[in-house]
């Protein structure tokens, strides 16, 4: 792996990349508090408003207990006026202590990730519990970054939950990729080789297809066979797909306004904002005409 020129870690990250002829190391530390005083901050804060507060409260519903006072606006025993406040009290104590969990849980955890002897082992050591994979480098087929370091094998895929910042994991993703040689495989009938970006993908921009039929087109990884998302004519032929997406299995509908292609001298590019404006997607390809004659077979006879 030597000859292998593998990106350098993202500026500020608490990873480390160790390799050889043979063998590849990508070493994830701790990140310390510092990246998460705000939160700390926060902890703090809730815990220094519940705890006191709680103790105050059960004294004073102690206190009146036997003299059995009432309050002079309400007419409601004080005793109930205090195990109210007490509630709140508690569970602002109980949000604090958790909010510092979760600071000492993304402070503390750390993982190897190791490609050696045709194995990639992933080790992830946290604050309560620690966990490994190990799997053979021939059977894996795709490494990405998705909500966390999504792994696929023949077998079947899984994520592991990195808690790592994006930039860390769409890193560690482009080296075990480059490690592992995974390349990304070929158009299929009916596929146009593009490059995407969205607002729904997490590493960006991604290489994949976009695949096309009348009334339908799905982007598909170029590193894997799941689809990102599909798309569907607001009115064409009835299809499976078509059939799932009104019963709310999923899908996104589109109007002729909701897409704007445009084309260069050496690329064509589509930009896909539904109304909804719950996300947006830009698709680029290198062959000027691709893209627009994939938006002529999408939209059929409504074009």
């Amino acid at each position: 792996m030597s000859a292998v020129e593998f990106p350098a870690p993202p500026l500020g990250a608490a990873a480390g990349l160790e390799f050889t002829a043979d063998s590849l190391v990508v070493t994830l530390h701790g990140r310390g508090v510092s990246p998460f005083r705000k939160d700390v901050r926060l902890g703090l804060g809730l815990m220094l408003a519940g705890g006191p507060g709680l103790v105050l409260i059960a004294a004073a519903a102690l206190y009146q207990t036997g003299i059995r006072l009432t309050d002079s606006l309400t007419g409601e025993p004080l005793a109930l006026i205090a195990l109210q406040a007490c509630f709140i009290a508690t569970a602002a104590l109980a949000a604090g202590i958790g909010v510092l969990v979760n600071v000492a849980r993304n402070a503390l955890d750390s993982a190897t990730i190791r490609v050696h002897s045709g194995r990639l082992t992933v080790r992830c050591a946290g604050l309560f519990q620690s966990c490994g994979w190990e799997w053979e480098s021939d059977t894996i087929r795709h490494v990405r970054a998705e909500k966390g370091l999504r792994i696929g094998t023949d077998r079947n895929t899984i994520t592991i939950a990195l808690r790592r910042p994006v930039g860390e994991i769409c890193w560690i993703a482009v080296v075990l990729r480059q490690a592992l040689q995974i390349a990304a495989r070929s158009p299929r009938r009916g596929e146009v080789a593009v490059v995407y970006c969205g607002s729904c993908t997490i590493e960006s921009p991604l290489a994949g297809f976009l695949h096309v039929a009348p009334g339908e087109m799905y982007l598909h990884d170029a590193f894997g066979e799941d689809t990102s998302i599909y798309f569907l004519a607001s009115r064409g032929p009835w299809t499976a797909r078509r059939v799932r997406h009104i019963l709310g299995f999923g899908g996104v509908s589109l109007s002729p306004g909701d897409i704007l292609c445009r084309r260069s001298d050496d690329e064509s590019s589509m930009h896909i904002a539904p109304s909804s404006g719950l996300f947006s997607y830009v698709i680029t390809c290198t062959d000027s005409d691709a893209l627009p004659r994939a938006l002529e077979q999408f939209w059929g006879a409504q074009a």
